[in-house]
């Protein structure tokens, strides 16, 4: 490397170290590079390509959580977008997403570094939307079962509407376009009801970080994941808005198929899986490549790709 291509990455390193020391948030990066460290030895698979803005902070390339150099992509990233002096001084902390093939080892060695109960999933509270707010409405205000079910399939139809709505179309979508002008005034009655918890089960993939032992610094609930598995997991009783208002840390850890496919497919093939920068140098010339990105074809590329 040139000495005109050092210079951006150590002026880089020393403003993202500045920000990260001025802060005291050095520990969190020093634990979690432990913590990745630790899982990989333990057979633990993570994307080379990271997630979210975290990717933007040359520090977590070197600390192994990316392999996205963001000084030699064509994209240019910004490290504030991740965490910033200002930012963090006003009670934004952190927040490491990392996309996992095996998240039950990145569990597992977040418990062996940071300790017993130093770590353990969140929960994520369901609240009612605004069709079940008017099914709870109207239970509680006895509407007439008739108004009730026909009121519903307008709303369903609203839903619907802003659901496959492109993103800038969305808020010219009214609900008032759906429910005749009879039924409004019930329909602002039920939105009290709007934002009501409902519903409680383990975050995805949030998990709490803390220095002394969760059961009682925030107390934990024995709860049944979703999905095809069910097991008993026994999580942090506390939510994602809650621990950042009170400086919680959390790691993201997300469970991503995709990852271990990749993996695999280069090793059957006897093939190092190619970083970042590989992968760009490979497809620079491959217009076939880039155009399933330009048909938006991208749900099923990321997945199989």
């Amino acid at each position: 490397m040139s000495e005109e291509e050092k210079a951006p990455r150590l002026e880089g390193i020393r403003y993202e170290t500045e920000v990260v020391t001025s802060t005291n948030m050095a520990d969190y990066f020093l634990r979690d590079y432990e913590i990745v460290r630790r899982a990989k030895t333990m057979g633990g698979v993570i994307t080379p390509t990271g997630r979210g803005s975290a990717v933007s902070y040359f520090t977590n390339m070197l600390l192994g959580f990316s392999s996205v150099d963001r000084f030699s992509i064509p994209v240019e990233m910004f490290p504030d977008r991740f965490i910033s002096a200002d930012r963090i001084l006003s009670g934004s902390l952190p927040d490491i997403d990392l996309n996992v093939a095996n998240e039950e080892v990145f569990q597992q060695a977040q418990a062996e570094v940071l300790g017993p109960w130093r770590s353990a999933p969140m929960v994520a509270f369901g609240t009612l939307k605004r069709l079940s707010a008017w099914k709870m409405y109207c239970r509680a205000a006895n509407v007439p079962f008739e108004v009730a079910n026909r009121v519903a399939g307008q709303l369903k139809a609203y839903e619907q509407a802003v659901r496959y709505a492109e993103e800038d179309a969305r808020d010219a979508i009214q609900v008032t376009d759906y429910v005749p002008e009879e039924y409004r005034e019930l329909i602002a009655r039920s939105e009290m009801y709007m934002g009501m918890v409902d519903s409680i089960a383990p975050h995805p993939c949030a998990h709490l970080l803390c220095r002394e032992d969760i059961r009682r610094e925030i107390g934990v609930i024995r709860l049944n994941s979703k999905g095809g598995k069910k097991k008993t997991v026994y999580a942090a009783f506390i939510d994602g808005a809650t621990a950042e208002a009170f400086g919680y840390l959390k790691n993201d850890l997300l469970h991503v198929d995709v990852v271990k496919v990749n993996r695999e497919a280069f090793a059957r093939a006897g093939k190092e899986m190619p970083d970042v920068g590989e992968l760009l140098r490979l497809t620079k010339d491959d217009p076939a490549a880039w155009r399933m990105y330009a048909e938006g074809f991208t749900m099923g590329l990321n997945q199989v790709h």
